[in-house]
Formats: C-alpha cells, sequence, structure tokens
C-alpha cells in the first residue's frame, strides 16, 4: 500500500505513541474501547474519502489526540469554507500574531502572554473603533504551537478578519501592528515590528490554513498567499517543518516513533510539556460582535465531542465489527488500515484484512 492510502494508518500509528506518552489519559481508550451492548461501526463519505469509527469510545481532545483532531477539525474548515463562500463580498485578510521567545522559555508561559496580549487588544478603544466602524465584519483566531531546536516553543495566533474594503487594509494593519507592540509588552512579553505581526492577503482556500492542525497543509490544499506590502507576491507551497528547524506536536511523536536524536525520552518530555500547557485552549475562536457564525448562517457551535458523536450529511454505514472481530483487529493494530480500505470505498477489502486479523489472533492464541 503506497503512502498517499495510508492517512488513517498514520493518524493511528501517532495515537499510539500519545498512549505511551500520556498513560492515563483519556486518549489511552480513544478508538478502541467499544461502547458496551454495541458494535463497532464504520461510516464513511467515499466522495470525500473520509471515513471514522462509531460506537467507540472518544476522546475528543483536539490537542493530544491525532485521530480526535483530524474529524474535529475537518468540520471546523468545512464550517469557516462556509463562512468565507457566504460572506464573498468580503476580502479575507489573515494577520498571524506571535511574541519572541527563547529555548528556556515555557510554552504554558508564552501562551498566557499570547492569550492576555489578544485579551487586551481586541477590548481597547482603537479596535472596538474599527470593529463598530464596520472596518472589520468579524474575524476568527486559531492558536497554533510549533517547536524549533534553536528557539524552543513557538505559539502563534492566525487571525482571519473579513474586511469589505480593500482600501483600508494598509491602514488596519499598520494600527494593529501598533497595538500588538504595545498590548504584548503590557502582557509582560516582548515582540518586534518586523515579526510581531504578519499580514497576507489570501483567496477562499485559506480555510485549510487556519483551520489546520499538528501538521501542514499538503500542496494540493496550500492556498496561493500574496504578501501585503513591499515584498513582491509569492506562493508559500508546502512548508517543510523538520527541514527548518521546526516541528508541529504531531511531528514531534514522529520523532518519538523513530527515536532519532535523543530517543524517545526527549521527544516525549517534550510532547507532554506541550499536552500540559495546551490544557483548556481554544483551537477556534469566532467573533461574536460581530456574529460571523450568523451572518454565514450557521447554527451554534458544537463541542468537540457534539462533532465526534453527532451524524454528519453524506455519511452512511459501511461495516459493522462485532467484539470478536474489533479485539482481533486492535490485537493486530489494523484499526487505521480498515478506516482507508472503507475511505476509499474499498470495503471489501477492508473485511478481508478483518478476516486475516481474526485468524491470526486465534492462531496467536493457540500457541
Amino acid at each position: 500500500m503506497d503512502d498517499t492510502k495510508r492517512y488513517y494508518a498514520r493518524l493511528f500509528w501517532l495515537q499510539s505513541a500519545v498512549r505511551a506518552i500520556l498513560p492515563g489519559e483519556r486518549v489511552g481508550a480513544c478508538c478502541r474501547v467499544p461502547i458496551t451492548g454495541r458494535n463497532v461501526q464504520v461510516w464513511g463519505r467515499v466522495d470525500l474519502k473520509r471515513a471514522k469509527y462509531r460506537n467507540v469510545v472518544r476522546c475528543a481532545n483536539v490537542w493530544q489526540c491525532p485521530v480526535c483532531a483530524n474529524h474535529i477539525t475537518s468540520h471546523r474548515r468545512d464550517e469557516l469554507q462556509t463562512v468565507i463562500s457566504t460572506l464573498d463580498a468580503c476580502l479575507p485578510v489573515m494577520i498571524s500574531f506571535t511574541i519572541s521567545h527563547q529555548r528556556e522559555d515555557s510554552l504554558t508561559d508564552s501562551i498566557h502572554v499570547l492569550s492576555d496580549a489578544w485579551r487586551s487588544m481586541t477590548q481597547c478603544k482603537c479596535f472596538t473603533e474599527y470593529r463598530r466602524e464596520g472596518v472589520t465584519k468579524g474575524h476568527v483566531r486559531s492558536l497554533e504551537v510549533t517547536w524549533g531546536k534553536a528557539n524552543g516553543w513557538h505559539p502563534h495566533y492566525h487571525a482571519l478578519f473579513f474586511m469589505p474594503e480593500a482600501g483600508k487594509i494598509a491602514g488596519f494593519y499598520d494600527d494593529i501592528r501598533t497595538m500588538w507592540l504595545e498590548h504584548v509588552n503590557e502582557a509582560g512579553g516582548s515582540s518586534t515590528w518586523e515579526h510581531g505581526c504578519n499580514l497576507t492577503v489570501c483567496d477562499n482556500s485559506i480555510a485549510a490554513y487556519v483551520a489546520k492542525w499538528g501538521h501542514e497543509p499538503s500542496e494540493d490544499t496550500m492556498p496561493q498567499l500574496t504578501r501585503w506590502g513591499k515584498a513582491q507576491e509569492l506562493t508559500r507551497g508546502p512548508m517543510k517543518s523538520a527541514e527548518r528547524g521546526r516541528y508541529t506536536p504531531f511531528e514531534l511523536l514522529e520523532e518519538y516513533l523513530i527515536s532519532r536524536d535523543g530517543g524517545p525520552a526527549y521527544w516525549g518530555k517534550l510532547y507532554r510539556d506541550y499536552a500540559t500547557a495546551m490544557k483548556g485552549q481554544r483551537q477556534l475562536t469566532w467573533s461574536r460582535t460581530p456574529d460571523l457564525r450568523k451572518a454565514a448562517g450557521l447554527k451554534d457551535e458544537k463541542t468537540e465531542a457534539e462533532v465526534l458523536e453527532g451524524d454528519e450529511a453524506g455519511y452512511y454505514l459501511l461495516a459493522q465489527l462485532d467484539n470478536e472481530q474489533w479485539g482481533a483487529v486492535l490485537w493486530s493494530g489494523m484499526s487505521g488500515v480498515i478506516l482507508d480500505c472503507c475511505a476509499r470505498g474499498d470495503v471489501e477489502m477492508a473485511f478481508n484484512i478483518v478476516n486475516d486479523c481474526c485468524d491470526m489472533h486465534i492462531k496467536s492464541m493457540a500457541v
């Protein structure tokens, strides 16, 4: 099976690392423990190459669990794309916000500075006047964290502002940069004019970038990004985090499993620090005044658990596994591979794998 067909297999492989690094957390039971009295089901949308298990315990942790994060962020990307498409009279403008950091800085402390600076900036008079005057029709903000060997943890926000008048972007950006520096300093951190804020005028495929999770977008989903100001227009291809000396959280898990450059203990500690710092953090936050979701006709935002448990349009039942079959699948570590088969519509292949798992499991117990 080539790499393009191992999407879910990779997610479950990464999840196995989280179970080892974070014993006792709910992720240890995620997509493993079946709901009592029910068969495990596989639901999917073959047209989108998506599949998921139902009637199993889910941890619903968008930060810790690659399997849950995949489904939750797919849902959020779809919602964000709906907003972008509905508000097509507005130009989506992305501004990234960051603070200066060193390798020895605590991720928890850096996130506190980042969030305090954002909260005070969005409550200040200058920002609220822009909002009241309709310069922006609202915003959505995502939190992202990477780690680098040179400068340690790098928490940052991507905020997508919806602006009806392109002529006001430059002034808005200049004011935002000034406000950000002031409020970062007030929050006890530091930033720079050059690197504190970075503005990008985007096309409507930016949803895949703003709502990304634990990895960078692939080449076919990465939008063309136009840098505002003196720089010429450029196209940012897929960013190779490891090549730049940076790692996303799920790339830390890969290093843990492969055990390079320090071994699993080194990478496991980094991931534990990350998991601790991210508890209670929101991945995606929508402005309420103005209310973007209401303007786009979306219903109330679902919690992570509601996203995972709810019915989604277009999904249909592909397969059911009884307790004996499910136990054999878990024993063999093939739960991700089975989802890959079902996502591309090859249910017969999935059941062949299930039967092979059962045969091997029975033989192993007879030895």
